[in-house]
């Protein structure tokens, strides 16, 4: 007996395959959910001689290495000795390309999965045992029925329709034809207009009126051309109009056109009979969505597991429970969930959702789904229904479920909670780095941390991919930012290995949202939190971003002035301290007994100046947790003048012969402050230092909205020998913008084109497009993060001016330097 392998990893796609096969009478001999399985017994019959009539597979858009091999398989036989046939979700123009070389192939989506039949009688006809009695196939005779007095007109049109292949009835009257009409199931019905009981519009009206013959077409005929017979006969139903006095080839192509629209109609129909045939044959459920979530059809089977007596009852409505969401952006996969059943009982389900395709357009979708109760506890159920299955964690169902109880326990409480969203920084290329399965690591390992730093009533929940939400309760708002980034720290310490054998580390990027009193909902915190964290990631990644509403001004203020008072407190108190990071020239620059230096006369060297705060309880507080808090109180321009005014008193300590220069960041507040620029000018003056020792870096990430008064501020300290950077060049949307505003000297590539943990040459390509367009403006560039010989070999390369980086040594106290030991060395 002529066999059929079929190799599908799902089990539940597999038996809607099977079943489809089975109406048309085939079986599958054998089937494979495992592409390695699949390979070794293909090898087996190829070295006994022994191919099956058939081979099916179900090719993923990822095509594993087992599947490859098994197509290499395949390829190596002689000429299409082995009748394939593929399946697949998408169109995969390369295999496409070679089936249709090899010949005797075909790929069909699974969302066609009734023209399997079809597909196997052109691959393999002696596969197909029989075709089921009822079906009704578009090649049968058309059945047409000419209602005319003439005697002469009826036998001249029967002789040449005959010809033509249809087969013809005759009628004389309105009685007749309407009685022959409702007895007979014809196709097409010619009638003409001047009839002896009556006109044709009239027959007309009867036809479409009348459930046996209201689907044929029906075309007039009369041998006089008039507007009005014809309008009329037009209005009552018929399709097309024929006159008797025209050339009898230009009739008989009208009536063919309406006969191949007939053959059309007999077709559809075929395939809607087919299509309804398969899908009250299979074991499984099967019902359709339409794009806005309607059910548009299902099946005996899905009617009978969810409990729903009539079709009608879920046709036309709103799926509800019904519209999956699955955790992959390619819908095509497999979902275990449950469904609630009309009576109240709770069904797991497996689920295969595929997009259903209406002349190349997705139209909905197609779900089959199956009972999977007995593999199924009630407690198992109810766990995963509110669980993550790869971490273990809180899903996305359960959080906000006990996030709304914390917003009606703020509500009515009073008092503060928060929930922070923690999003890994590009994990797409962690996946291209190590692999799925690396990646699947990664997430357990930053949940199993992130769940260590929790107290018992706090909540920990994996949304989907690699977003992760934290829900904490009774916060104070003076200790969240720091609570937030030292989670964030903390996961700097995560790493993975790629498929070089390299420990990557990873970083994230975290959005705080507040939950108050006056918070509406959980969806809504955490659409903050969110946002707050997509903010994050435009700032440049691995930083944290809280989010306040603009209308809750009380915690606004409450917020603000307690920072707003620790940073006044630390200033006064002297607990800020200013760090400097060396920027050093590449020309030049070699390693000497594990230090690096800079050979040539009074090379330039430069020190990129940092802040910190320091508690009164002796811990650092990092700038990326004080300083959006700073700019929210506007107290920027305070603190740039405080480091510059502490930077300029180091300044002056070193030698005139000694080419040392000192980076100082500003904020787009200080910018914009017109008092501040007076400020520096009078602070440079007072203090009689070189003005040419002072780079101003501006930050690209940030948003500048007077562009005409920065560049007034940048070119008012230009003309006494100031410099300027544009930092983080790349990181940003404004880059060339501001570019093409900001008479910037400088450019600092973004890090996060250079640190070798991402190892990207996407990276690199990226770096040395931006130096290149630096070079060609005339501006120098710096490379920030170097912290490999690597990087700065392949920096070299590009042609980067300047590099920075812990490769080069790790911030120092700016008032600690020796720059007398510097002009000696």
């Amino acid at each position: 007996m002529p066999e059929i392998l079929v190799v599908e990893r799902s089990a539940t796609l597999c038996d809607l395959l099977a079943r489809t096969l089975e109406t048309a009478g085939v079986g599958i001999a054998r089937h494979f959910e495992r592409f390695g399985d699949a390979v070794e017994e293909m090898r087996e019959r190829v070295v006994a001689s022994r191919l099956p009539a058939l081979l099916v597979i179900g090719v993923p858009e990822r095509e594993p290495a087992e599947c490859q091999a098994l197509l290499k398989i395949v390829r190596e036989l002689p000429g299409a000795s082995l009748p394939l046939l593929i399946l697949s979700h998408t169109a995969l123009p390369r295999l496409d390309a070679w089936l249709e070389r090899r010949g005797g192939s075909m790929r069909l989506l699974w969302s066609q999965f009734w023209q399997v039949p079809g597909a196997i009688s052109e691959l393999s006809p002696s596969l197909l045992f029989s075709t089921p009695p009822e079906r009704v196939t578009p090649q049968s005779p058309m059945r047409l029925l000419l209602v005319d007095d003439s005697v002469s007109v009826r036998r001249t049109y029967h002789q040449l329709l005959t010809q033509q292949g249809l087969q013809v009835d005759l009628a004389e009257s309105i009685a007749d034809g309407f009685a022959r009409a409702r007895a007979g199931r014809y196709d097409l019905i010619v009638v003409d207009y001047y009839l002896p009981d009556g006109t044709g519009d009239a027959l007309v009206r009867k036809l479409k009126a009348e459930p046996a013959t209201e689907n044929a077409l029906v075309a007039l005929i009369t041998a006089t051309y008039s507007e009005e017979v014809i309008q009329k006969c037009l209005d009552a139903g018929a399709v097309e109009c024929l006159f008797k006095n025209e050339v009898v080839t230009l009739t008989l192509a009208r009536i063919k056109a309406l006969a191949r629209s007939v053959q059309h109609r007999r077709r559809i129909e075929a395939e809607r009979r087919r299509l309804d045939g398969i899908l009250r044959s299979v074991g499984d459920g099967v019902y359709g969505l339409d794009e806005t979530g309607v059910v548009t059809f299902a099946n005996p089977t899905a009617l009978r597991l969810l409990g729903v007596a009539e079709e009608s009852d879920l046709v036309g409505k709103d799926g509800g429970q019904l519209k999956l969401r699955f955790e992959r952006e390619d819908v095509a996969g497999r979902l275990e969930t449950v469904f609630s059943t009309a009576d109240g009982r709770v069904l797991p389900v497996e689920c295969n959702m595929v997009p259903m395709l209406v002349g190349g357009e997705t139209e909905g979708s197609v779900v089959v789904f199956r009972d999977i109760s007995d593999r199924k506890s009630v407690e198992r159920v109810r766990w995963e229904l509110d669980h993550d299955k790869l971490t273990g964690l809180s899903n996305r169902r359960h959080f906000i479920a006990c996030l709304g109880e914390s917003v009606e326990a703020r509500r009515n409480e009073g008092g503060y909670g928060a929930v922070l969203f923690v999003d890994i920084d590009r994990y797409t290329q962690v996946l291209e780095n190590a692999g799925e399965l690396a990646g699947q690591q990664l997430l357990v390992e930053v949940g199993q941390r992130l769940q260590a730093r929790l107290r018992d009533h706090d909540g920990l929940a994996r949304l989907e991919h690699d977003q992760f939400a934290l829900r904490l309760e009774n916060v104070q708002l003076e200790h969240l930012y720091t609570l937030a980034d030292s989670l964030r720290e903390m996961l700097r310490e995560v790493s993975y290995t790629d498929h070089a054998g390299r420990a990557l580390a990873v970083s994230v990027s975290v959005g705080v949202a507040i939950v108050s009193r006056d918070s509406p909902s959980a969806e809504y915190v955490l659409e903050n939190a969110r946002h707050a964290c997509a903010q994050a990631k435009r700032r440049g990644q691995n930083q944290t971003q809280i989010f306040v509403v603009e209308s809750d001004s009380r915690v606004a203020r409450e917020l603000e002035a307690g920072w707003a008072q620790r940073i006044r407190e630390a200033m006064n108190e002297d607990r800020m301290i200013l760090l400097g990071h060396p920027i050093l020239p590449v020309r030049g620059l070699h390693e000497h007994a594990g230090q690096w230096r800079v050979r040539g006369e009074h090379p330039e060297q430069a020190y990129e100046v940092l802040i910190r705060m320091v508690n009164r309880d002796g811990q650092w507080v990092s700038p990326s947790v004080f300083v959006p808090l700073a700019e929210r109180a506007n107290l920027m321009p305070k603190i740039d003048l405080w480091v510059l005014a502490r930077a300029v008193r180091i300044a002056v300590r070193v030698p005139d012969d000694l080419a040392v220069s000192f980076a100082i960041n500003l904020s787009n507040q200080t910018l914009q402050d017109a008092e501040a620029l007076g400020h520096i000018e009078n602070t440079f003056h007072s203090h009689r230092v070189r003005p040419e020792r002072f780079i101003f870096e501006i930050s690209e990430t940030g948003e500048i909205n007077q562009m005409h008064q920065v560049r007034r501020f940048i070119l008012q300290l230009k003309r006494i020998g100031c410099r300027f950077a544009l930092d983080d060049f790349g990181a940003g949307h404004n880059s060339l913008s501001h570019l093409k505003w900001l008479p910037v000297d400088l450019v600092k590539v973004s890090g996060e084109f250079v640190a070798e943990r991402q190892g990207s040459e996407v990276d690199r390509a990226m770096a040395l497009s931006l130096t290149q367009m630096a070079h060609a403006l005339k501006l120098k560039v710096i490379a920030e993060r170097v912290d490999s010989p690597k990087a700065l070999t392949w920096l070299r390369a590009a042609r980067v001016d300047y590099v920075q980086g812990h490769l080069f040594g790790e911030p120092t106290r700016l008032d600690e330097i020796d720059f007398e030991a510097l002009s000696e060395a």
